[in-house]
């Protein structure tokens, strides 16, 4: 629950210097955005190139990985867990999907994030594959990439079985679905005021 544990973390954050006064000094708020990329295949890497600049690679952002799947055949959850866990199940019928999440300010990206074009370099078996998202993503917002075949089983899931990501994503009723590209799909739902920015000591 590693996600879970980051977003307690701010909105402990946030009551402590609204109410019990935890840190008086001043602070300079970012924009932020997250692009989450969500598939069911193998895969060995993805990397994020927001106009053609690689970010979350150490200095520029923050990639997290992880895996949501069924670690029991008797859990009727999905469970996060650290990729190549190996405690995840994988069949037809007990998909474990990668997710990988990059987290980006303006502060780290050093220029606005108000609006920006994505490309994804995908690392598989099959080799290197090339992903040109041709919309363009905007700050303040959350974004799924999950490739179009993946869809109909991912929006399959009922919010009971998927509890872990629903408490951390919402309900599948909040995402907007924008459209596919080159065989992945986009979804987007705007951060909550809370978590919308992130903020640093002046």
């Amino acid at each position: 629950m590693q996600k879970l544990s980051k977003i307690s973390l701010v909105l402990a954050t946030a009551f402590c210097g609204l109410f019990w006064g935890c840190y008086d000094g001043e602070t300079e708020c970012f924009p932020r955005v997250s692009l989450n990329f969500i598939t069911s295949e193998r895969i060995d890497s993805v990397q994020f190139y927001l106009n053609d600049e690689r970010v979350c690679n150490g200095g520029k952002g923050f990639l997290s990985t992880d895996e949501i799947c069924h670690s029991s055949l008797s859990a009727d959850l999905f469970d996060g867990l650290p990729k190549d866990s190996n405690k995840c199940l994988s069949s037809e019928e007990y998909l474990s999907w990668t997710n990988l999440e990059c987290f980006i300010d303006e502060k780290e990206y050093r220029r606005s994030l108000s609006s920006f074009n994505l490309t994804l370099g995908i690392f598989s078996d099959k080799g290197i594959q090339k992903i040109e998202m041709d919309m363009t993503y905007h700050t303040k917002n959350r974004y799924i990439i999950i490739s179009e075949q993946d869809t109909t089983k991912w929006y399959s899931y009922s919010e009971q079985s998927v509890v872990y990501v629903y408490d951390y994503y919402g309900s599948e009723s909040t995402w907007e679905r924008i459209g596919c590209y080159e065989g992945y799909c986009v979804a987007m739902k705007p951060y909550s005021e809370i978590l919308k920015e992130n903020c640093y000591d002046k």
